[in-house]
């Protein structure tokens, strides 16, 4: 992320090398957003359509907490701007006289949409209706801490945060960056103690004049070379583990809820997201009151069968923030500057901001420690003032059930806190009495955690007592109405997913992959090849070789496909096919467009199949029997109904260029077989045979 934002903001004035561990994966939690990210992808000048279906994501209307007042009880923390009625906000009037039990609902159209499960955008791609008009100004070109105040969207993002990363790394490198793998393995200082170069174990020694340390938890540069101190958080905020699965589901039937939901357990909470074709989900949990184990089996028996078959990620998560996020020429970002809980999906919001304050403040030639103490500020600011948030929610929280939960009372708070939540017993939060600083978090935030936990008591204001109610039953009444309304017009989440990856056009400017650099001709056989070369085709002819037929699709739906004789399972945890594809080939350009295919293995009757799309004919899908549902999440590509006997679906993981073909990896997202039975057709001495092969004839 802040590669990409750097190369937006700056271009080709600056030079940027990412350095990437080939070894060490994205912690794979941050999968949720603020509504704020959607600032992030305008700057980066990236519409919804380019990157969501590459990265499967979803909206996020709201943050659902479940259980956390009481069993059975649940409320939204929705992204939309408080209402107000003679200068109080709804929800001042809801203490006094709500039209029913539940605030969210009475107070927020979004609530409404959540438990509908509804979309926020109409299957045109128009968005709601007034209030959340896209054509209304706004400011542009502000900051998120600017636009707070000024705007409230209506939605964040769900998405897979290993997906995205790749299309960011993409798009940075296609603007210039140079982007490394390889594995840092000591850090270089000066006599000054600024950081000089760091070594690698492939590339050596890389010198550079700002260093963006994004190494996570370990900190390599900015706690361990320069040694700056962390800050725990572990007093107010003792959840230090956690424990993820990434279980596919069948999302048409189950559902997509547009809301990230946070269900209390007895030691922490689980988060659910769901994304187009799985859910992310997780145990929080403090090691102080349950065990690595007690959680798994916790968060297994929540999921269900489905993910019985989950991989279990173990986190040790580090809480609180490093005393100074930029030190010398060093500046920490993402986990290595801070981390809370996700419980508010604040992990990418901190990124975000990071990157925004760090263009805002970039160091000139004479490095004025102006721009450092600012851009410090600033981000400690946003860390302290979320943790405040957060050590809200359990000291407000209703439940009280376990010695997790009893403790929860009992906390040592944030400084200060104890003393507004006094406050806010008898007059409900606004700018002037929550965390004085920017992070993210408008005042309404703290009004739906302190009503929605239902742990604190609140007293409506006096002056209602004295105040004409009629205009705020008016907008109770607004606020039900305009929810049915939108309720009864807008398509489901998955409905308009679907039709957002059946319409799209094919991306120009912003590859998943190397699309762009790969978008050249095929270069023609060699008319005269070399011995070597020689030696080698006839070497392999005698290997014999399964017979398969790649397909893909088109974002409009186009079919493409290709026989390949070059297909190897590469491992099967986690399952991945390798296949190789000729670079300048149609069906290569769509596979890495949409990042999806198929692999039809072919049996002994396909041989005519096979030559048929060896031959590149333009009627080839006319001539052959096959399906592509484009609603099934798993279906990757059209299936050879006739001519497979078993068929992969596939997302492509990895690709590497070698010569003139590209290997593509895929992760296997789903094996069918139509013809379990059926021998496969294999190739070898530059003929097609039926498997098993009989004996050669003199």
């Amino acid at each position: 992320m802040t590669a990409s934002y750097l190369k937006a903001a700056f271009g080709d004035r600056i030079d940027i090398t990412l350095v990437e561990s080939g070894k060490v994966g994205t912690i794979g939690v941050g999968e949720a957003t603020f509504s704020d990210i959607r600032h992030f992808f305008e700057f980066l000048g990236l519409k919804e359509s380019d990157w969501m279906p590459a990265c499967n994501a979803t909206y996020k209307l709201a943050v659902r907490f479940e259980n956390w007042r009481k069993p059975g009880h649940h409320f939204y923390h929705p992204f939309e701007q408080m209402r107000s009625v003679d200068g109080f906000p709804l929800t001042d009037w809801w203490l006094k006289n709500g039209r029913t039990d539940r605030f969210d609902s009475d107070c927020f159209v979004m609530a409404n949409i959540c438990d509908a499960e509804r979309s926020p955008r109409h299957l045109g791609g128009a968005m709601l209706s007034q209030p959340y008009d896209e054509g209304t100004e706004e400011p542009q070109g502000l900051t998120m801490s600017e636009h707070q105040g000024k705007t409230q969207f209506p939605y964040a993002y769900h998405f897979e945060a290993a997906l995205l990363a790749k299309f960011l790394t993409a798009y940075t490198v296609e603007r210039g960056a140079k982007h490394i793998v390889d594995d840092v393995k000591d850090v270089k200082l000066d006599e000054r103690g600024w950081i000089s170069s760091v070594v690698t174990a492939e590339h050596g020694e890389l010198t550079g004049d700002l260093f963006i340390d994004c190494t996570g938890f370990r900190g390599m540069l900015l706690n361990k070379a320069l040694e700056e101190p962390f800050i725990s958080f572990q007093n107010t905020l003792p959840n230090d583990s956690a424990v993820a699965l990434q279980v596919p589901q069948d999302m048409e039937a189950r559902g997509i809820r547009p809301c990230t939901t946070s269900t209390a357990q007895d030691a922490g909470w689980i988060w659910t997201i769901p994304l187009y074709g799985r859910i992310g989900t997780g145990y929080v949990y403090a090691s102080d009151y349950l065990s690595a184990d007690e959680a798994e089996r916790t968060l297994r028996e929540f999921v269900g069968p489905s993910g019985a078959d989950a991989e279990a990620n173990h986190i040790k998560m580090r809480i609180g923030r490093s005393n100074r996020s930029w030190v010398n020429n060093c500046v920490g970002i993402g986990l290595t500057s801070g981390f809370v809980e996700p419980l508010e999906s604040t992990g990418i919001f901190f990124i975000h901001h990071a990157a925004e304050q760090l263009v805002k403040n970039f160091p000139g030639a004479d490095w004025n420690p102006v721009h450092r103490d600012s851009y410090n500020s600033a981000v400690a600011h946003v860390m302290d003032g979320v943790r405040e948030f957060l050590a809200l929610h359990y000291a407000a929280a209703g439940r009280n059930d376990t010695q997790y939960w009893k403790d929860t009372k009992t906390r040592e708070l944030p400084d200060g806190l104890a003393e507004r939540i006094e406050h806010w017993k008898y007059q409900l939060p606004d700018s002037e009495s929550v965390f004085p600083y920017y992070h993210g978090l408008p005042p309404y935030s703290y009004m739906c955690i302190l009503l929605g936990m239902g742990g604190i008591e609140l007293k409506p204001s006096p002056a209602l007592a004295l105040a004409d109610n009629s205009a705020a039953l008016k907008e109770f009444q607004s606020v039900h109405d305009q929810a049915e309304a939108l309720i009864g017009r807008l398509p489901t989440q998955y409905e308009y997913f679907t039709h957002m990856r059946r319409v799209r056009r094919p991306r120009e400017l912003h590859p998943v992959t190397e699309l762009i650099r790969l978008n050249e001709p095929a270069r023609p056989a060699a008319a005269h090849p070399g011995p070597v070369a020689e030696g080698q085709r006839a070497m392999m002819s005698g290997f014999p070789t399964g017979v398969a037929v790649l397909t893909t699709a088109d974002h409009d739906g186009t079919p493409r496909g290709m026989t390949i004789s070059s297909v190897c399972s590469v491992t099967l945890d986690p399952p991945i096919l390798l296949v190789c594809l000729r670079i300048g080939s149609p069906t290569l350009r769509s596979v890495l467009d949409t990042g999806r295919f198929a692999v039809n293995l072919l049996h002994g009757a396909g041989r005519p199949t096979a030559e048929l799309f060896a031959s590149g004919a333009p009627d080839r899908f006319d001539r052959v029997r096959w399906e592509h549902d484009t609603s099934d999440p798993y279906a990757a590509g059209p299936h050879l109904l006739h001519d497979a006997h078993a068929i992969a679906d596939c997302r492509v993981r990895d690709e590497h260029r070698s010569g003139d073909h590209l290997v593509v990896f895929g992760g296997v997202l789903r094996v069918t077989t139509p013809f379990p039975g059926r021998q496969p057709l294999v190739y070898g001495k530059r003929e097609y045979r039926t498997w098993p092969v009989g004996p050669d004839r003199p």
